[in-house]
């Protein structure tokens, strides 16, 4: 099993376990902020459960993915840009050590 296998599988423990803890999020807002590039300026989040399913919504000042790294043709260094969503969670509620660290999906 390669590494890209390892990490997918990884994820998708991470969402089931998050899906499977009740949902008590709130919405929250905050003002633009002078300085953040407008495609990663946050200033709307929700969670929100329909179905069975956990529903993340992000909005931001500008157009998201409107940035881009640099092209660099190789896949070893190249860059990425990601929006992260933390949670408060531990890191044994998805299958880790207890107290290893947050838990947030990307």
């Amino acid at each position: 099993m390669n590494l890209i296998s390892l990490r997918s599988i990884g994820s998708a423990a991470t969402l089931c376990a998050c899906l499977a803890q009740p949902a008590l999020a709130h919405d929250i807002a905050s003002a633009p902020k002078p300085g953040v590039p407008l495609p990663f300026d946050i200033v709307a989040t929700t969670v929100t459960v329909k179905d069975g399913k956990a529903l993340f919504r992000i909005a931001v000042s500008g157009v998201a993915g409107e940035a881009k790294p640099e092209a660099t043709g190789k896949f070893p260094g190249a860059g990425v840009h990601a929006y992260v969503w933390p949670t408060s969670l531990n890191s044994a509620d998805v299958g880790f050590d207890k107290d290893q660290g947050i838990v947030a999906g990307a």
